[in-house]
């Protein structure tokens, strides 16, 4: 499966908050001229998704994990949040 769309999205999706004019094409590089490393590990499907993309975020002082798919419907689902423990929820992202 090619990743490199998606990876550089969940990029510029983190640092949007902090950097107003990040795009897809730049996520990696400004990523990586800040120190930030990215890591993308890829699998066959198992489990309760046909696909399945989950995100961490590590600091010195803790690590937060989010996961999505999107369903027969077509539209993108948060399926997972862990901040201390997991959650399971069903969530439609804002902008859709």
């Amino acid at each position: 499966m090619k990743t490199k769309a998606l990876t550089s999205s969940a990029i510029a999706g983190l640092l949007r908050p902090m950097l107003q004019d990040i795009n897809v094409v730049s996520a990696p590089s400004i990523a990586k001229d800040r120190g930030i490393m990215i890591e993308e590990t890829t699998r066959e499907a198992a489990g309760d998704y046909e696909s399945l993309i989950t995100v961490s975020v590590e600091t010195d002082g803790q690590t937060r994990w989010v996961s999505g798919t999107v369903f027969a419907d077509g539209r993108p689902r948060i399926v997972n949040i862990k901040a201390s423990a997991w959650t399971r929820v069903s969530a439609r992202p804002w902008f859709m």
